[in-house]
């Protein structure tokens, strides 16, 4: 197997994992200030292991992470084709529709899953803080991933604000991509940074939800998608990188409660500067990163359905409100995996199947 696609297995399902637990430990538990004010210092294990949970706060940190691995992925191929042949260009209607089919299949299946599970949420918790429209207009403007611009995300799926995003991203990549063959990657990731900056300035109440605040972090990853990209990077400043890549994580980490947005550009510029140092790394096979690559395979499906399951959870076991142990917002996670991989299994996967059937009888 490649290794840089397994460790990127791995990283995938390590970002998914730790934005799931965050949303579950936002949904499902009454977090740590309730908690202190209840307990204060204790030997209660429950008590101590919410406290332990404090670093998942910054958990949102999977969602750039899950850009810049996004760039690279989609990136990586074509940037070795026009290496091999620099007139080289992408085949549209392929990549459209080879985007459509990858995409679209599981996104439908979700908000109709995200439908049907608000609707028992109602049930047991009809003002769930959580639930939001799931009307026929939001419906569509999520399936046209629009949201965020037309519409709120669909129901009680949150986390579909970045799936919107993503897709934009991938119709851009057709623009992008002759501007890259014609002047190179430096000017590229110049542009793509005067465009982030320029658009992130636009609104003063601080970045809406389309493409364009986002891009430099989708495109740092496209750069390190760069024959030799790697190589140099890690060559000459592994050292550096790590510390850099350290300090940005930190910074971030550390901005975060004042702008998510900063944030959010700091994580993506230190995980940027890491990554050609684990791609680069020789890893030994071990459970804990098999178990994160398996979840890594799967991670669209979890990341895609994971809030609407731990609403239901909460409504159903605590009718909307907060237990005072963490342990639930834990069962949820596990419950959320399990869910996502039945997900994928019925929906994902034969979609997976359908692509590489569809390449195989196209290069046959």
């Amino acid at each position: 197997m490649n290794r840089k696609i397994e460790i990127i297995d791995v990283l995938r399902g390590l970002a998914a994992l730790v934005v799931v637990f965050l949303h579950a430990r936002e949904i499902a538990w009454v977090g740590i200030r309730a908690s202190w004010q209840a307990n204060g210092l204790t030997l209660n294990p429950s008590v101590i292991l919410g406290y332990v949970t404090a670093p998942v706060v910054w958990g949102s940190i999977g969602v750039p992470i899950f850009f810049v691995l996004s760039g690279y992925c989609i990136h990586r191929s074509h940037a070795l084709r026009l290496q091999a042949d620099p007139q080289y260009d992408i085949d549209r209607r392929d990549y459209l529709r080879r985007r459509f089919f990858r995409i679209y299949p599981i996104l439908l299946a979700a908000l109709v899953l995200t439908y049907l599970l608000d609707a028992a949420t109602r049930h047991y918790a009809p003002d769930h803080p959580k639930l939001g429209l799931d009307d026929p207009f939001t419906f569509l403007v999520n399936l046209s991933a629009l949201q965020g611009i037309l519409a709120p995300t669909f129901g009680s799926n949150g986390p579909l604000w970045t799936l919107s995003i993503e897709i934009q991203l991938y119709v851009f990549y057709l623009l992008l991509f002759p501007f890259r063959k014609r002047y190179g990657i430096p000017a590229t990731a110049l542009v793509a940074l005067v465009i982030t900056f320029v658009s992130a300035n636009l609104s003063k109440t601080g970045p809406t939800d389309y493409f364009a605040p986002y891009l430099i972090s989708w495109c740092i990853g496209a750069y390190l998608a760069e024959p030799g990209a790697l190589a140099k990077w890690t060559v000459h400043f592994r050292n550096r990188l790590k510390l850099s890549s350290v300090v940005l994580i930190g910074l971030g980490c550390a901005v975060f409660s004042r702008s998510s947005y900063t944030a959010f550009i700091l994580w993506s510029l230190g995980f940027g500067l890491c990554l050609p140092v684990l791609l680069s790394k020789e890893w030994k096979d071990t459970v804990l990163l098999k178990a994160l690559s398996g979840i890594g395979n799967f991670s669209y499906s979890l990341y895609i359905v994971h809030v609407p399951v731990i609403v239901f959870l909460s409504a159903y076991f605590f009718a909307g409100n907060k237990p005072e142990s963490v342990i639930f917002s834990i069962f949820c996670v596990l419950a959320s995996i399990v869910a996502s991989y039945l997900f994928y299994l019925a929906v994902e996967r034969p979609a997976i199947v359908f692509l590489k059937r569809r390449s195989t009888r196209a290069l046959a």
